[in-house]
């Protein structure tokens, strides 16, 4: 990982699409996300299913369909990062946080209900939040 400004690590080009499922699974942990997390992103799935993923692999092919759900966040990460900001701990607030946009609830919540679309909106606006903070 290259540093940035200040010796901070910097999280883009770290979501790049060719990193195998393991391996999305440490970054996102790495990152700041936790198994928790993870497992509101996916449905009927818990934090100790993602932990065994994370050390014992991925999904079997019987349920390689919870394999889109981890992609979908690895791919919301990477896009707000890329976006907004890679600070993981704003990052993480928003993913974790409530939004009006979606009902309510989180992104976390929303990307396990299958709504990246909207997630991903939602993901603009926080963008523009961000980059209007910063100016």
């Amino acid at each position: 990982m290259m540093a940035a400004r200040n010796d901070r690590p910097t999280w883009r080009g770290q979501f790049r699409p060719t990193t195998g499922f393991s391996e999305r699974l440490r970054l996102l942990a790495v990152f700041g996300l936790s198994d928790g997390d993870v497992a509101r992103a996916v449905p009927n799935v818990g934090a100790r299913t993602v932990r065994r993923w994370r050390s014992g692999g991925p999904p079997t092919t019987r349920i390689a369909h919870r394999w889109e759900p981890v992609d979908d966040l690895w791919s919301m990460v990477g896009y707000v990062v890329g976006l907004a900001t890679d600070d993981p701990d704003a990052v993480i607030a928003w993913l974790r946080s409530r939004d009006a946009a979606l009902g309510y609830r989180s992104p976390l919540e929303a990307l396990g209900q299958g709504r990246y679309d909207e997630v991903r909106a939602a993901a603009e606006a926080f963008a523009a939040r961000v980059t209007a903070r910063a100016e």
